[in-house]
């Protein structure tokens, strides 16, 4: 199956703007290597991952490449961003664009070695809702690993005359850690891991699902979400998953909740979209 969901680039309207999220990371990397090779000593250490991503998106405001390469750990994952960077000194990049961003949520896991932060950009009028990655340094500093932002296949997460409107409830659902995701639409469709079948499927129309096995990340982005959907939690192994939840058009609203899994347990969860504005997605937890 074609991988769908937060990596490859969408609609000639909005290329130009996507490919800059994960450019920024690649230009960086590459413009010298051999000062990340203990970018520790260079940055003053914090103990806040959102501080290190405030910075980091600071310095790409300020078009300051070699100072947003600080924030990078040195094992950052090219090969996960690969479908969204370039080599190409002609490929767009946020260095190149006026944009803004805000941080609108963020979750350590229980080891405290990993951080996820969400970041909302937005580029001429787009909003792009991203995910940031970062892990945690011996000496204390976080540094970024990875970053994610919410677009499919070789459409838009949402097509452009959807992107127009506020009538529509646009959602972005990321899992991580050791578990897969099942989710069944009012309809009884149903997209992501099938535990009856071991094989990965998207039947419903209007949901696009990434399922990434490198580093355990997966995505689904429900261009509208009306009515009750299910969704199952199905571990692949021991331990914690962080399910983070986020209403497009509303991104102040952003959540996080973890669980822990095992081998083959399954968790259910019942979810809904907010009946008010600042409100974030209902999720209820069956067993």
């Amino acid at each position: 199956m074609a991988r769908k969901g937060f990596v490859h680039l969408a609609m000639l309207l909005i290329i130009p703007i996507i490919v800059a999220i994960g450019a920024v990371i690649l230009i960086a990397v590459n413009q010298d290597s051999s000062s990340t090779s203990n970018p520790s000593n260079s940055i003053q250490p914090t103990t806040d991952p959102q501080k290190v991503v405030a910075a980091f998106f600071d310095s790409v405001t300020a078009k300051d490449k070699n100072k947003a390469k600080r924030f990078l750990s040195p094992n950052v994952d090219k090969v996960a961003l690969q479908s969204t960077l370039s080599d190409s000194s002609t490929t767009p990049s946020l260095y190149t664009q006026d944009f803004s961003y805000k941080l609108t949520g963020n979750q350590t896991e229980l080891s405290g070695k990993t951080a996820y932060v969400n970041v909302d950009i937005e580029v001429q009028g787009q909003l792009l809702p991203t995910l940031v990655i970062l892990q945690k340094e011996t000496n204390g500093t976080w540094l970024i690993t990875d970053s994610e932002t919410a677009v499919a296949d070789n459409n838009g997460m949402f097509p452009s005359e959807v992107r127009q409107s506020n009538s529509v409830n646009r959602v972005v659902l990321v899992l991580m850690g050791s578990a897969d995701f099942y989710l069944t639409s009012p309809e009884g469709t149903h997209a992501g891991y099938d535990f009856t079948t071991g094989k990965r499927i998207n039947e419903i129309k209007d949901v696009f699902y990434d399922g990434r096995f490198s580093d355990k990340l997966q995505s689904f982005s429900i261009v509208d979400m009306e009515g009750t959907w299910e969704l199952k939690i199905i571990g692949n192994g021991e331990g914690q998953y962080i399910l983070s939840t986020q209403p497009v058009d509303d991104p102040s609203s952003a959540s996080f909740i973890t669980g822990q899994s095992q081998k083959d347990s399954i968790t259910t969860y019942i979810l809904r979209y907010p009946s008010e504005k600042g409100k974030p997605i209902e999720v209820v937890a069956t067993q």
